[in-house]
């Protein structure tokens, strides 16, 4: 494709990521490349540029390893009570791809549980609290397997401002709406 929509004015080179590239080694996650993999794709650019089109020179020998960023924890986290619920905010970690987020009611007495899936954002509603529990928090930065340690605790009293019951709602409104009712067949006459 790249060769038919070249022109003499206007030239397209492919640029050769896959010779070399082990996805399995040269990535974090199998997709987004690690040090060593973006050090791989910075040579074939560069020596595409060079050999291709004369600018600059072509790029060195790669490094034998690269080490890899550190993952480190938000250093401030903060938890506000919310009419929703929770409100967490807390710092960002460069680097995380996620964070996980630890969650306990101290009320109940439980313990420290991770929800299950990272959030990508530095913000999170939790929104299914008791009114007048107190609930604790804590975050940790993720990126594909490496996960750091966690952030200071954060400890707030939930004050949802949700009303206990809904109330005056005529009946005709709770159907599902999805569907259409039924209706009856029509008799067939011969």
């Amino acid at each position: 494709m790249a060769a038919a929509l070249s022109t003499s004015q206007s030239p397209i080179y492919v640029v050769d990521v896959n010779t070399g590239f082990d996805p399995a080694r040269d990535t974090w996650d199998g997709l987004h490349p690690n040090g060593m993999g973006e050090f791989k794709f910075a040579k074939a650019f560069a020596d595409t540029f060079a050999t291709k089109l004369s600018i600059g020179p072509a790029f060195p020998a790669l490094p034998g390893s690269v080490p890899e960023l550190p993952m480190t924890a938000p250093a401030t986290i903060t938890a506000s009570a919310v009419p929703e619920g929770v409100q967490l905010n807390w710092a960002h970690s460069y680097g995380a791809a996620g964070y996980y987020i630890y969650t306990r009611d101290v009320t109940n007495g439980e313990a420290f549980q991770k929800l299950p899936y990272p959030v990508s954002a530095d913000n999170w509603l939790q929104t299914w609290v008791v009114k007048g529990h107190t609930y604790e928090y804590k975050i940790s930065s993720v990126k594909g397997a490496a996960e750091s340690g966690t952030s200071p605790v954060a400890s707030v009293m939930a004050n949802p401002q949700t009303p206990s019951q809904i109330q005056d709602v005529p009946h005709r409104h709770l159907r599902d709406q999805r569907m259409p009712p039924r209706r009856a067949a029509k008799a067939q006459t011969a």
